[in-house]
């Protein structure tokens, strides 16, 4: 084996420990929620004694989840499937 092959063979190995470690991360980390604090008044409010979620975190967690929101800037109705 020459230089050449073995510089191959170590990064082919490097790369391959790197993925097994990614995947470790993620299975270990795939249903944790992101721990983030809202704060009332800018992410929800609290009318009728409910939770109401501002446009402004339904716009900061990026997607619309089809529950017709009543601050969803995504412009999306009520959905039933």
């Amino acid at each position: 084996m020459n230089l050449s092959q073995l510089y191959s063979l170590v990064l082919a190995y490097s790369v391959l420990l790197q993925c097994l470690l990614l995947r470790k991360h993620l299975l270990l980390n795939c249903n944790k929620e992101p721990e983030t604090k809202l704060t009332e008044g800018i992410d929800y409010t609290i009318e009728n004694g409910l939770f109401v979620f501002t446009s402004l975190y339904l716009t900061k967690r990026g997607y619309c989840c089809g529950n017709g929101c009543r601050n969803c800037p995504y412009g999306k109705e009520l959905r039933i499937e």
